[in-house]
């Protein structure tokens, strides 16, 4: 028998957009929300050109799409480091549907 976890299944946005979500315990309070995203660099430009119509258009947040940008931090990589194309974007949404991004190009 399979002990239950509590754990839900981390839906996937479609577009093969890879998105990991925060499981909250449900004694907790509902908010804030925690994605974590890995986008190749055309995902992220998508994002950053307009991150609401993307979370719209890939359900980053389905059934409480973000309605405002309050903060967003790109991470500048060190001129020493050799990008690797892709970027790894965490956003936080919390109530009401004000969401705070840090995004961070990965390297080698």
């Amino acid at each position: 028998m399979k002990k239950k976890t509590g754990r839900r299944p981390r839906p996937q946005a479609p577009g093969s957009i890879d998105i990991q979500r925060l499981d909250i315990p449900k004694a907790s309070p509902r908010w804030p929300h925690a994605v974590t995203m890995n986008l190749t660099d055309a995902q992220y430009q998508e994002f950053k050109k307009d991150p609401l119509a993307f979370d719209n258009n890939y359900s980053v947040y389905p059934g409480n799409p973000m309605i405002h940008i309050v903060s967003y931090v790109e991470i500048p990589i060190s001129a020493a480091c050799k990008p690797a194309g892709n970027w790894t974007v965490i956003i936080l949404h919390g109530k009401p549907s004000n969401g705070g991004v840090v995004a961070c190009q990965q390297h080698v």
